[in-house]
């Protein structure tokens, strides 16, 4: 869930046919439809949480930083990203043993 949401673009996206047909078949449509829903929630992050953490005055925060700053920034978000792959792989593993 994204901070703000309430939810909201979890549940918009659990509507998506992708999701609805997923394992039952998707079609290229679909999976486009589910991108592009994806896209546009990276868009909502852009206009709303991250305009009140990243936008100022003179612009964009990314705009005055150096390669090295907006490295460091990603590289920081890749280890979060790797800190919810772990954990939601420990979810996986663990409903999986329990279906043995």
């Amino acid at each position: 869930m994204w901070p703000g949401s309430g939810g909201r673009m979890v549940t918009d996206l659990s509507e998506l046919l992708a999701v609805k047909h997923h394992g039952n078949g998707i079609s290229s449509a679909e999976l486009a439809e589910f991108h592009q829903a994806l896209a546009n929630a990276g868009k909502e992050r852009f206009v709303g949480v991250g305009s009140q953490q990243y936008e100022s005055l003179k612009g964009q925060k990314f705009e005055t930083m150096s390669s090295k700053q907006l490295t460091d920034e990603l590289i920081e978000e890749l280890i979060d990203v790797q800190n919810y792959v772990t954990m939601l792989a420990i979810k996986v593993i663990a409903a999986l043993s329990r279906g043995k």
